[in-house]
């Protein structure tokens, strides 16, 4: 048995670039749980079987979750108690190779599939990451042409729109453009600012200079934070996190565009452990039938948790 110690993210991406496999690995973090690019490579390095020992139902759920779309489903989950006379209660989940969830279909019909996109998985495939919502959604009935009409960032969940051929596309990506259609998030910010506002600064994509706009409105203030419904009026990469960005609001969790010393404090006391963006409906006229069509996405389970966590915080102080 040889044994060495390292710093656990960078030593299982280091492991899995390898190729090195083990037959199973034993996982006990603190409590703000594992990080996505650490439970993207255990799935990567392990064959068998992993055993997560935790002392929080809120990261193992979140966790246990994010694993389960990497193909590694929880065999049970058994608790024990090591601290007697106290309310806390660990446990530890057996999790073996299974087959990842039914993806979450919204809407349906000949010419267009909306799914719930989950956090983690990209749109299209990446050299960085495992699967693809794409290669998930060819694998429906009738979809074995599918493309994408829009993407969604790998961290960022919900509403995410695939035509069914290439022909459809064409005809879908004409009623994606048209000014009356309406593409919906929920974003948490650092700070509370105006209550409304829109955002209208050229972002660089590709080495050119885009017109890009986003308006966003304040549906809640929370422990110091505000919830936001925010609207784009085009689709720049990145563009809800550079405009919120660029007025002193970043999303909270955003490694690239938000506020460091933010991001660690909602990762340790609230559990964030990904950028607070979810598109929660996407509404535009059907190309066929002429109606309009809303397409929605309730609030991810993991968001949903951190912001329930924030307001009994509230609650508290």
């Amino acid at each position: 048995m040889h044994a060495h110690a390292a710093q656990a993210e960078p030593e299982a991406a280091r492991l899995a670039a390898s190729g090195a496999r083990f037959d199973a690995a034993v996982v006990n973090p603190p409590r703000r749980g594992t990080t996505p690019r650490l439970r993207e490579s255990l799935a990567a390095v392990v064959r068998d079987a992993i055993a997560y020992v935790s002392c929080e139902p809120a990261t193992l759920a979140r966790d246990l979750a994010h694993l389960a779309w990497l193909g590694w489903r929880a065999e049970r989950v058994v608790p024990f108690d090591l601290m007697p006379l106290t309310a806390e209660v660990e446990c530890v989940a057996v999790l073996r190779r299974g087959a990842p969830p039914e993806l979450p279909v919204l809407y349906e019909d000949a010419s267009l599939v909306a799914v719930d996109k989950p956090p983690f998985l990209p749109t299209v495939p990446h050299p960085e990451r495992r699967g693809s919502l794409l290669a998930r959604v060819r694998e429906r009935p009738g979809a074995r042409e599918a493309v994408p009409l829009h993407r969604l960032d790998a961290e960022t969940s919900g509403v995410c729109l695939f035509a069914k051929s290439g022909a459809a596309a064409a005809e879908w990506q004409r009623a994606l453009a048209d000014p009356a259609t309406a593409k919906r998030y929920r974003a948490l910010v650092r700070g509370i600012g105006r209550a409304k506002g829109r955002v209208a600064r050229p972002l660089r994509e590709e080495g050119r200079m885009l017109d890009a706009a986003t308006r966003y409105r304040r549906l809640e203030v929370v422990r110091g934070h505000a919830l936001l419904e925010v609207t784009i009026e085009t689709g720049r990469t990145h563009q809800i996190r550079r405009h919120l960005a660029s007025i002193g609001e970043p999303v909270v969790g955003d490694a690239r565009h938000g506020h460091a010393a933010s991001n660690r404090h909602l990762a340790e006391r609230f559990f964030l452990d990904r950028p607070f963006l979810h598109c929660t409906a996407i509404e535009l006229a059907h190309p066929q039938r002429g109606e309009r069509l809303r397409v929605e996405s309730p609030l991810a389970p993991d968001l949903a948790a951190v912001l329930a966590r924030l307001r009994a915080a509230d609650t508290r102080a």
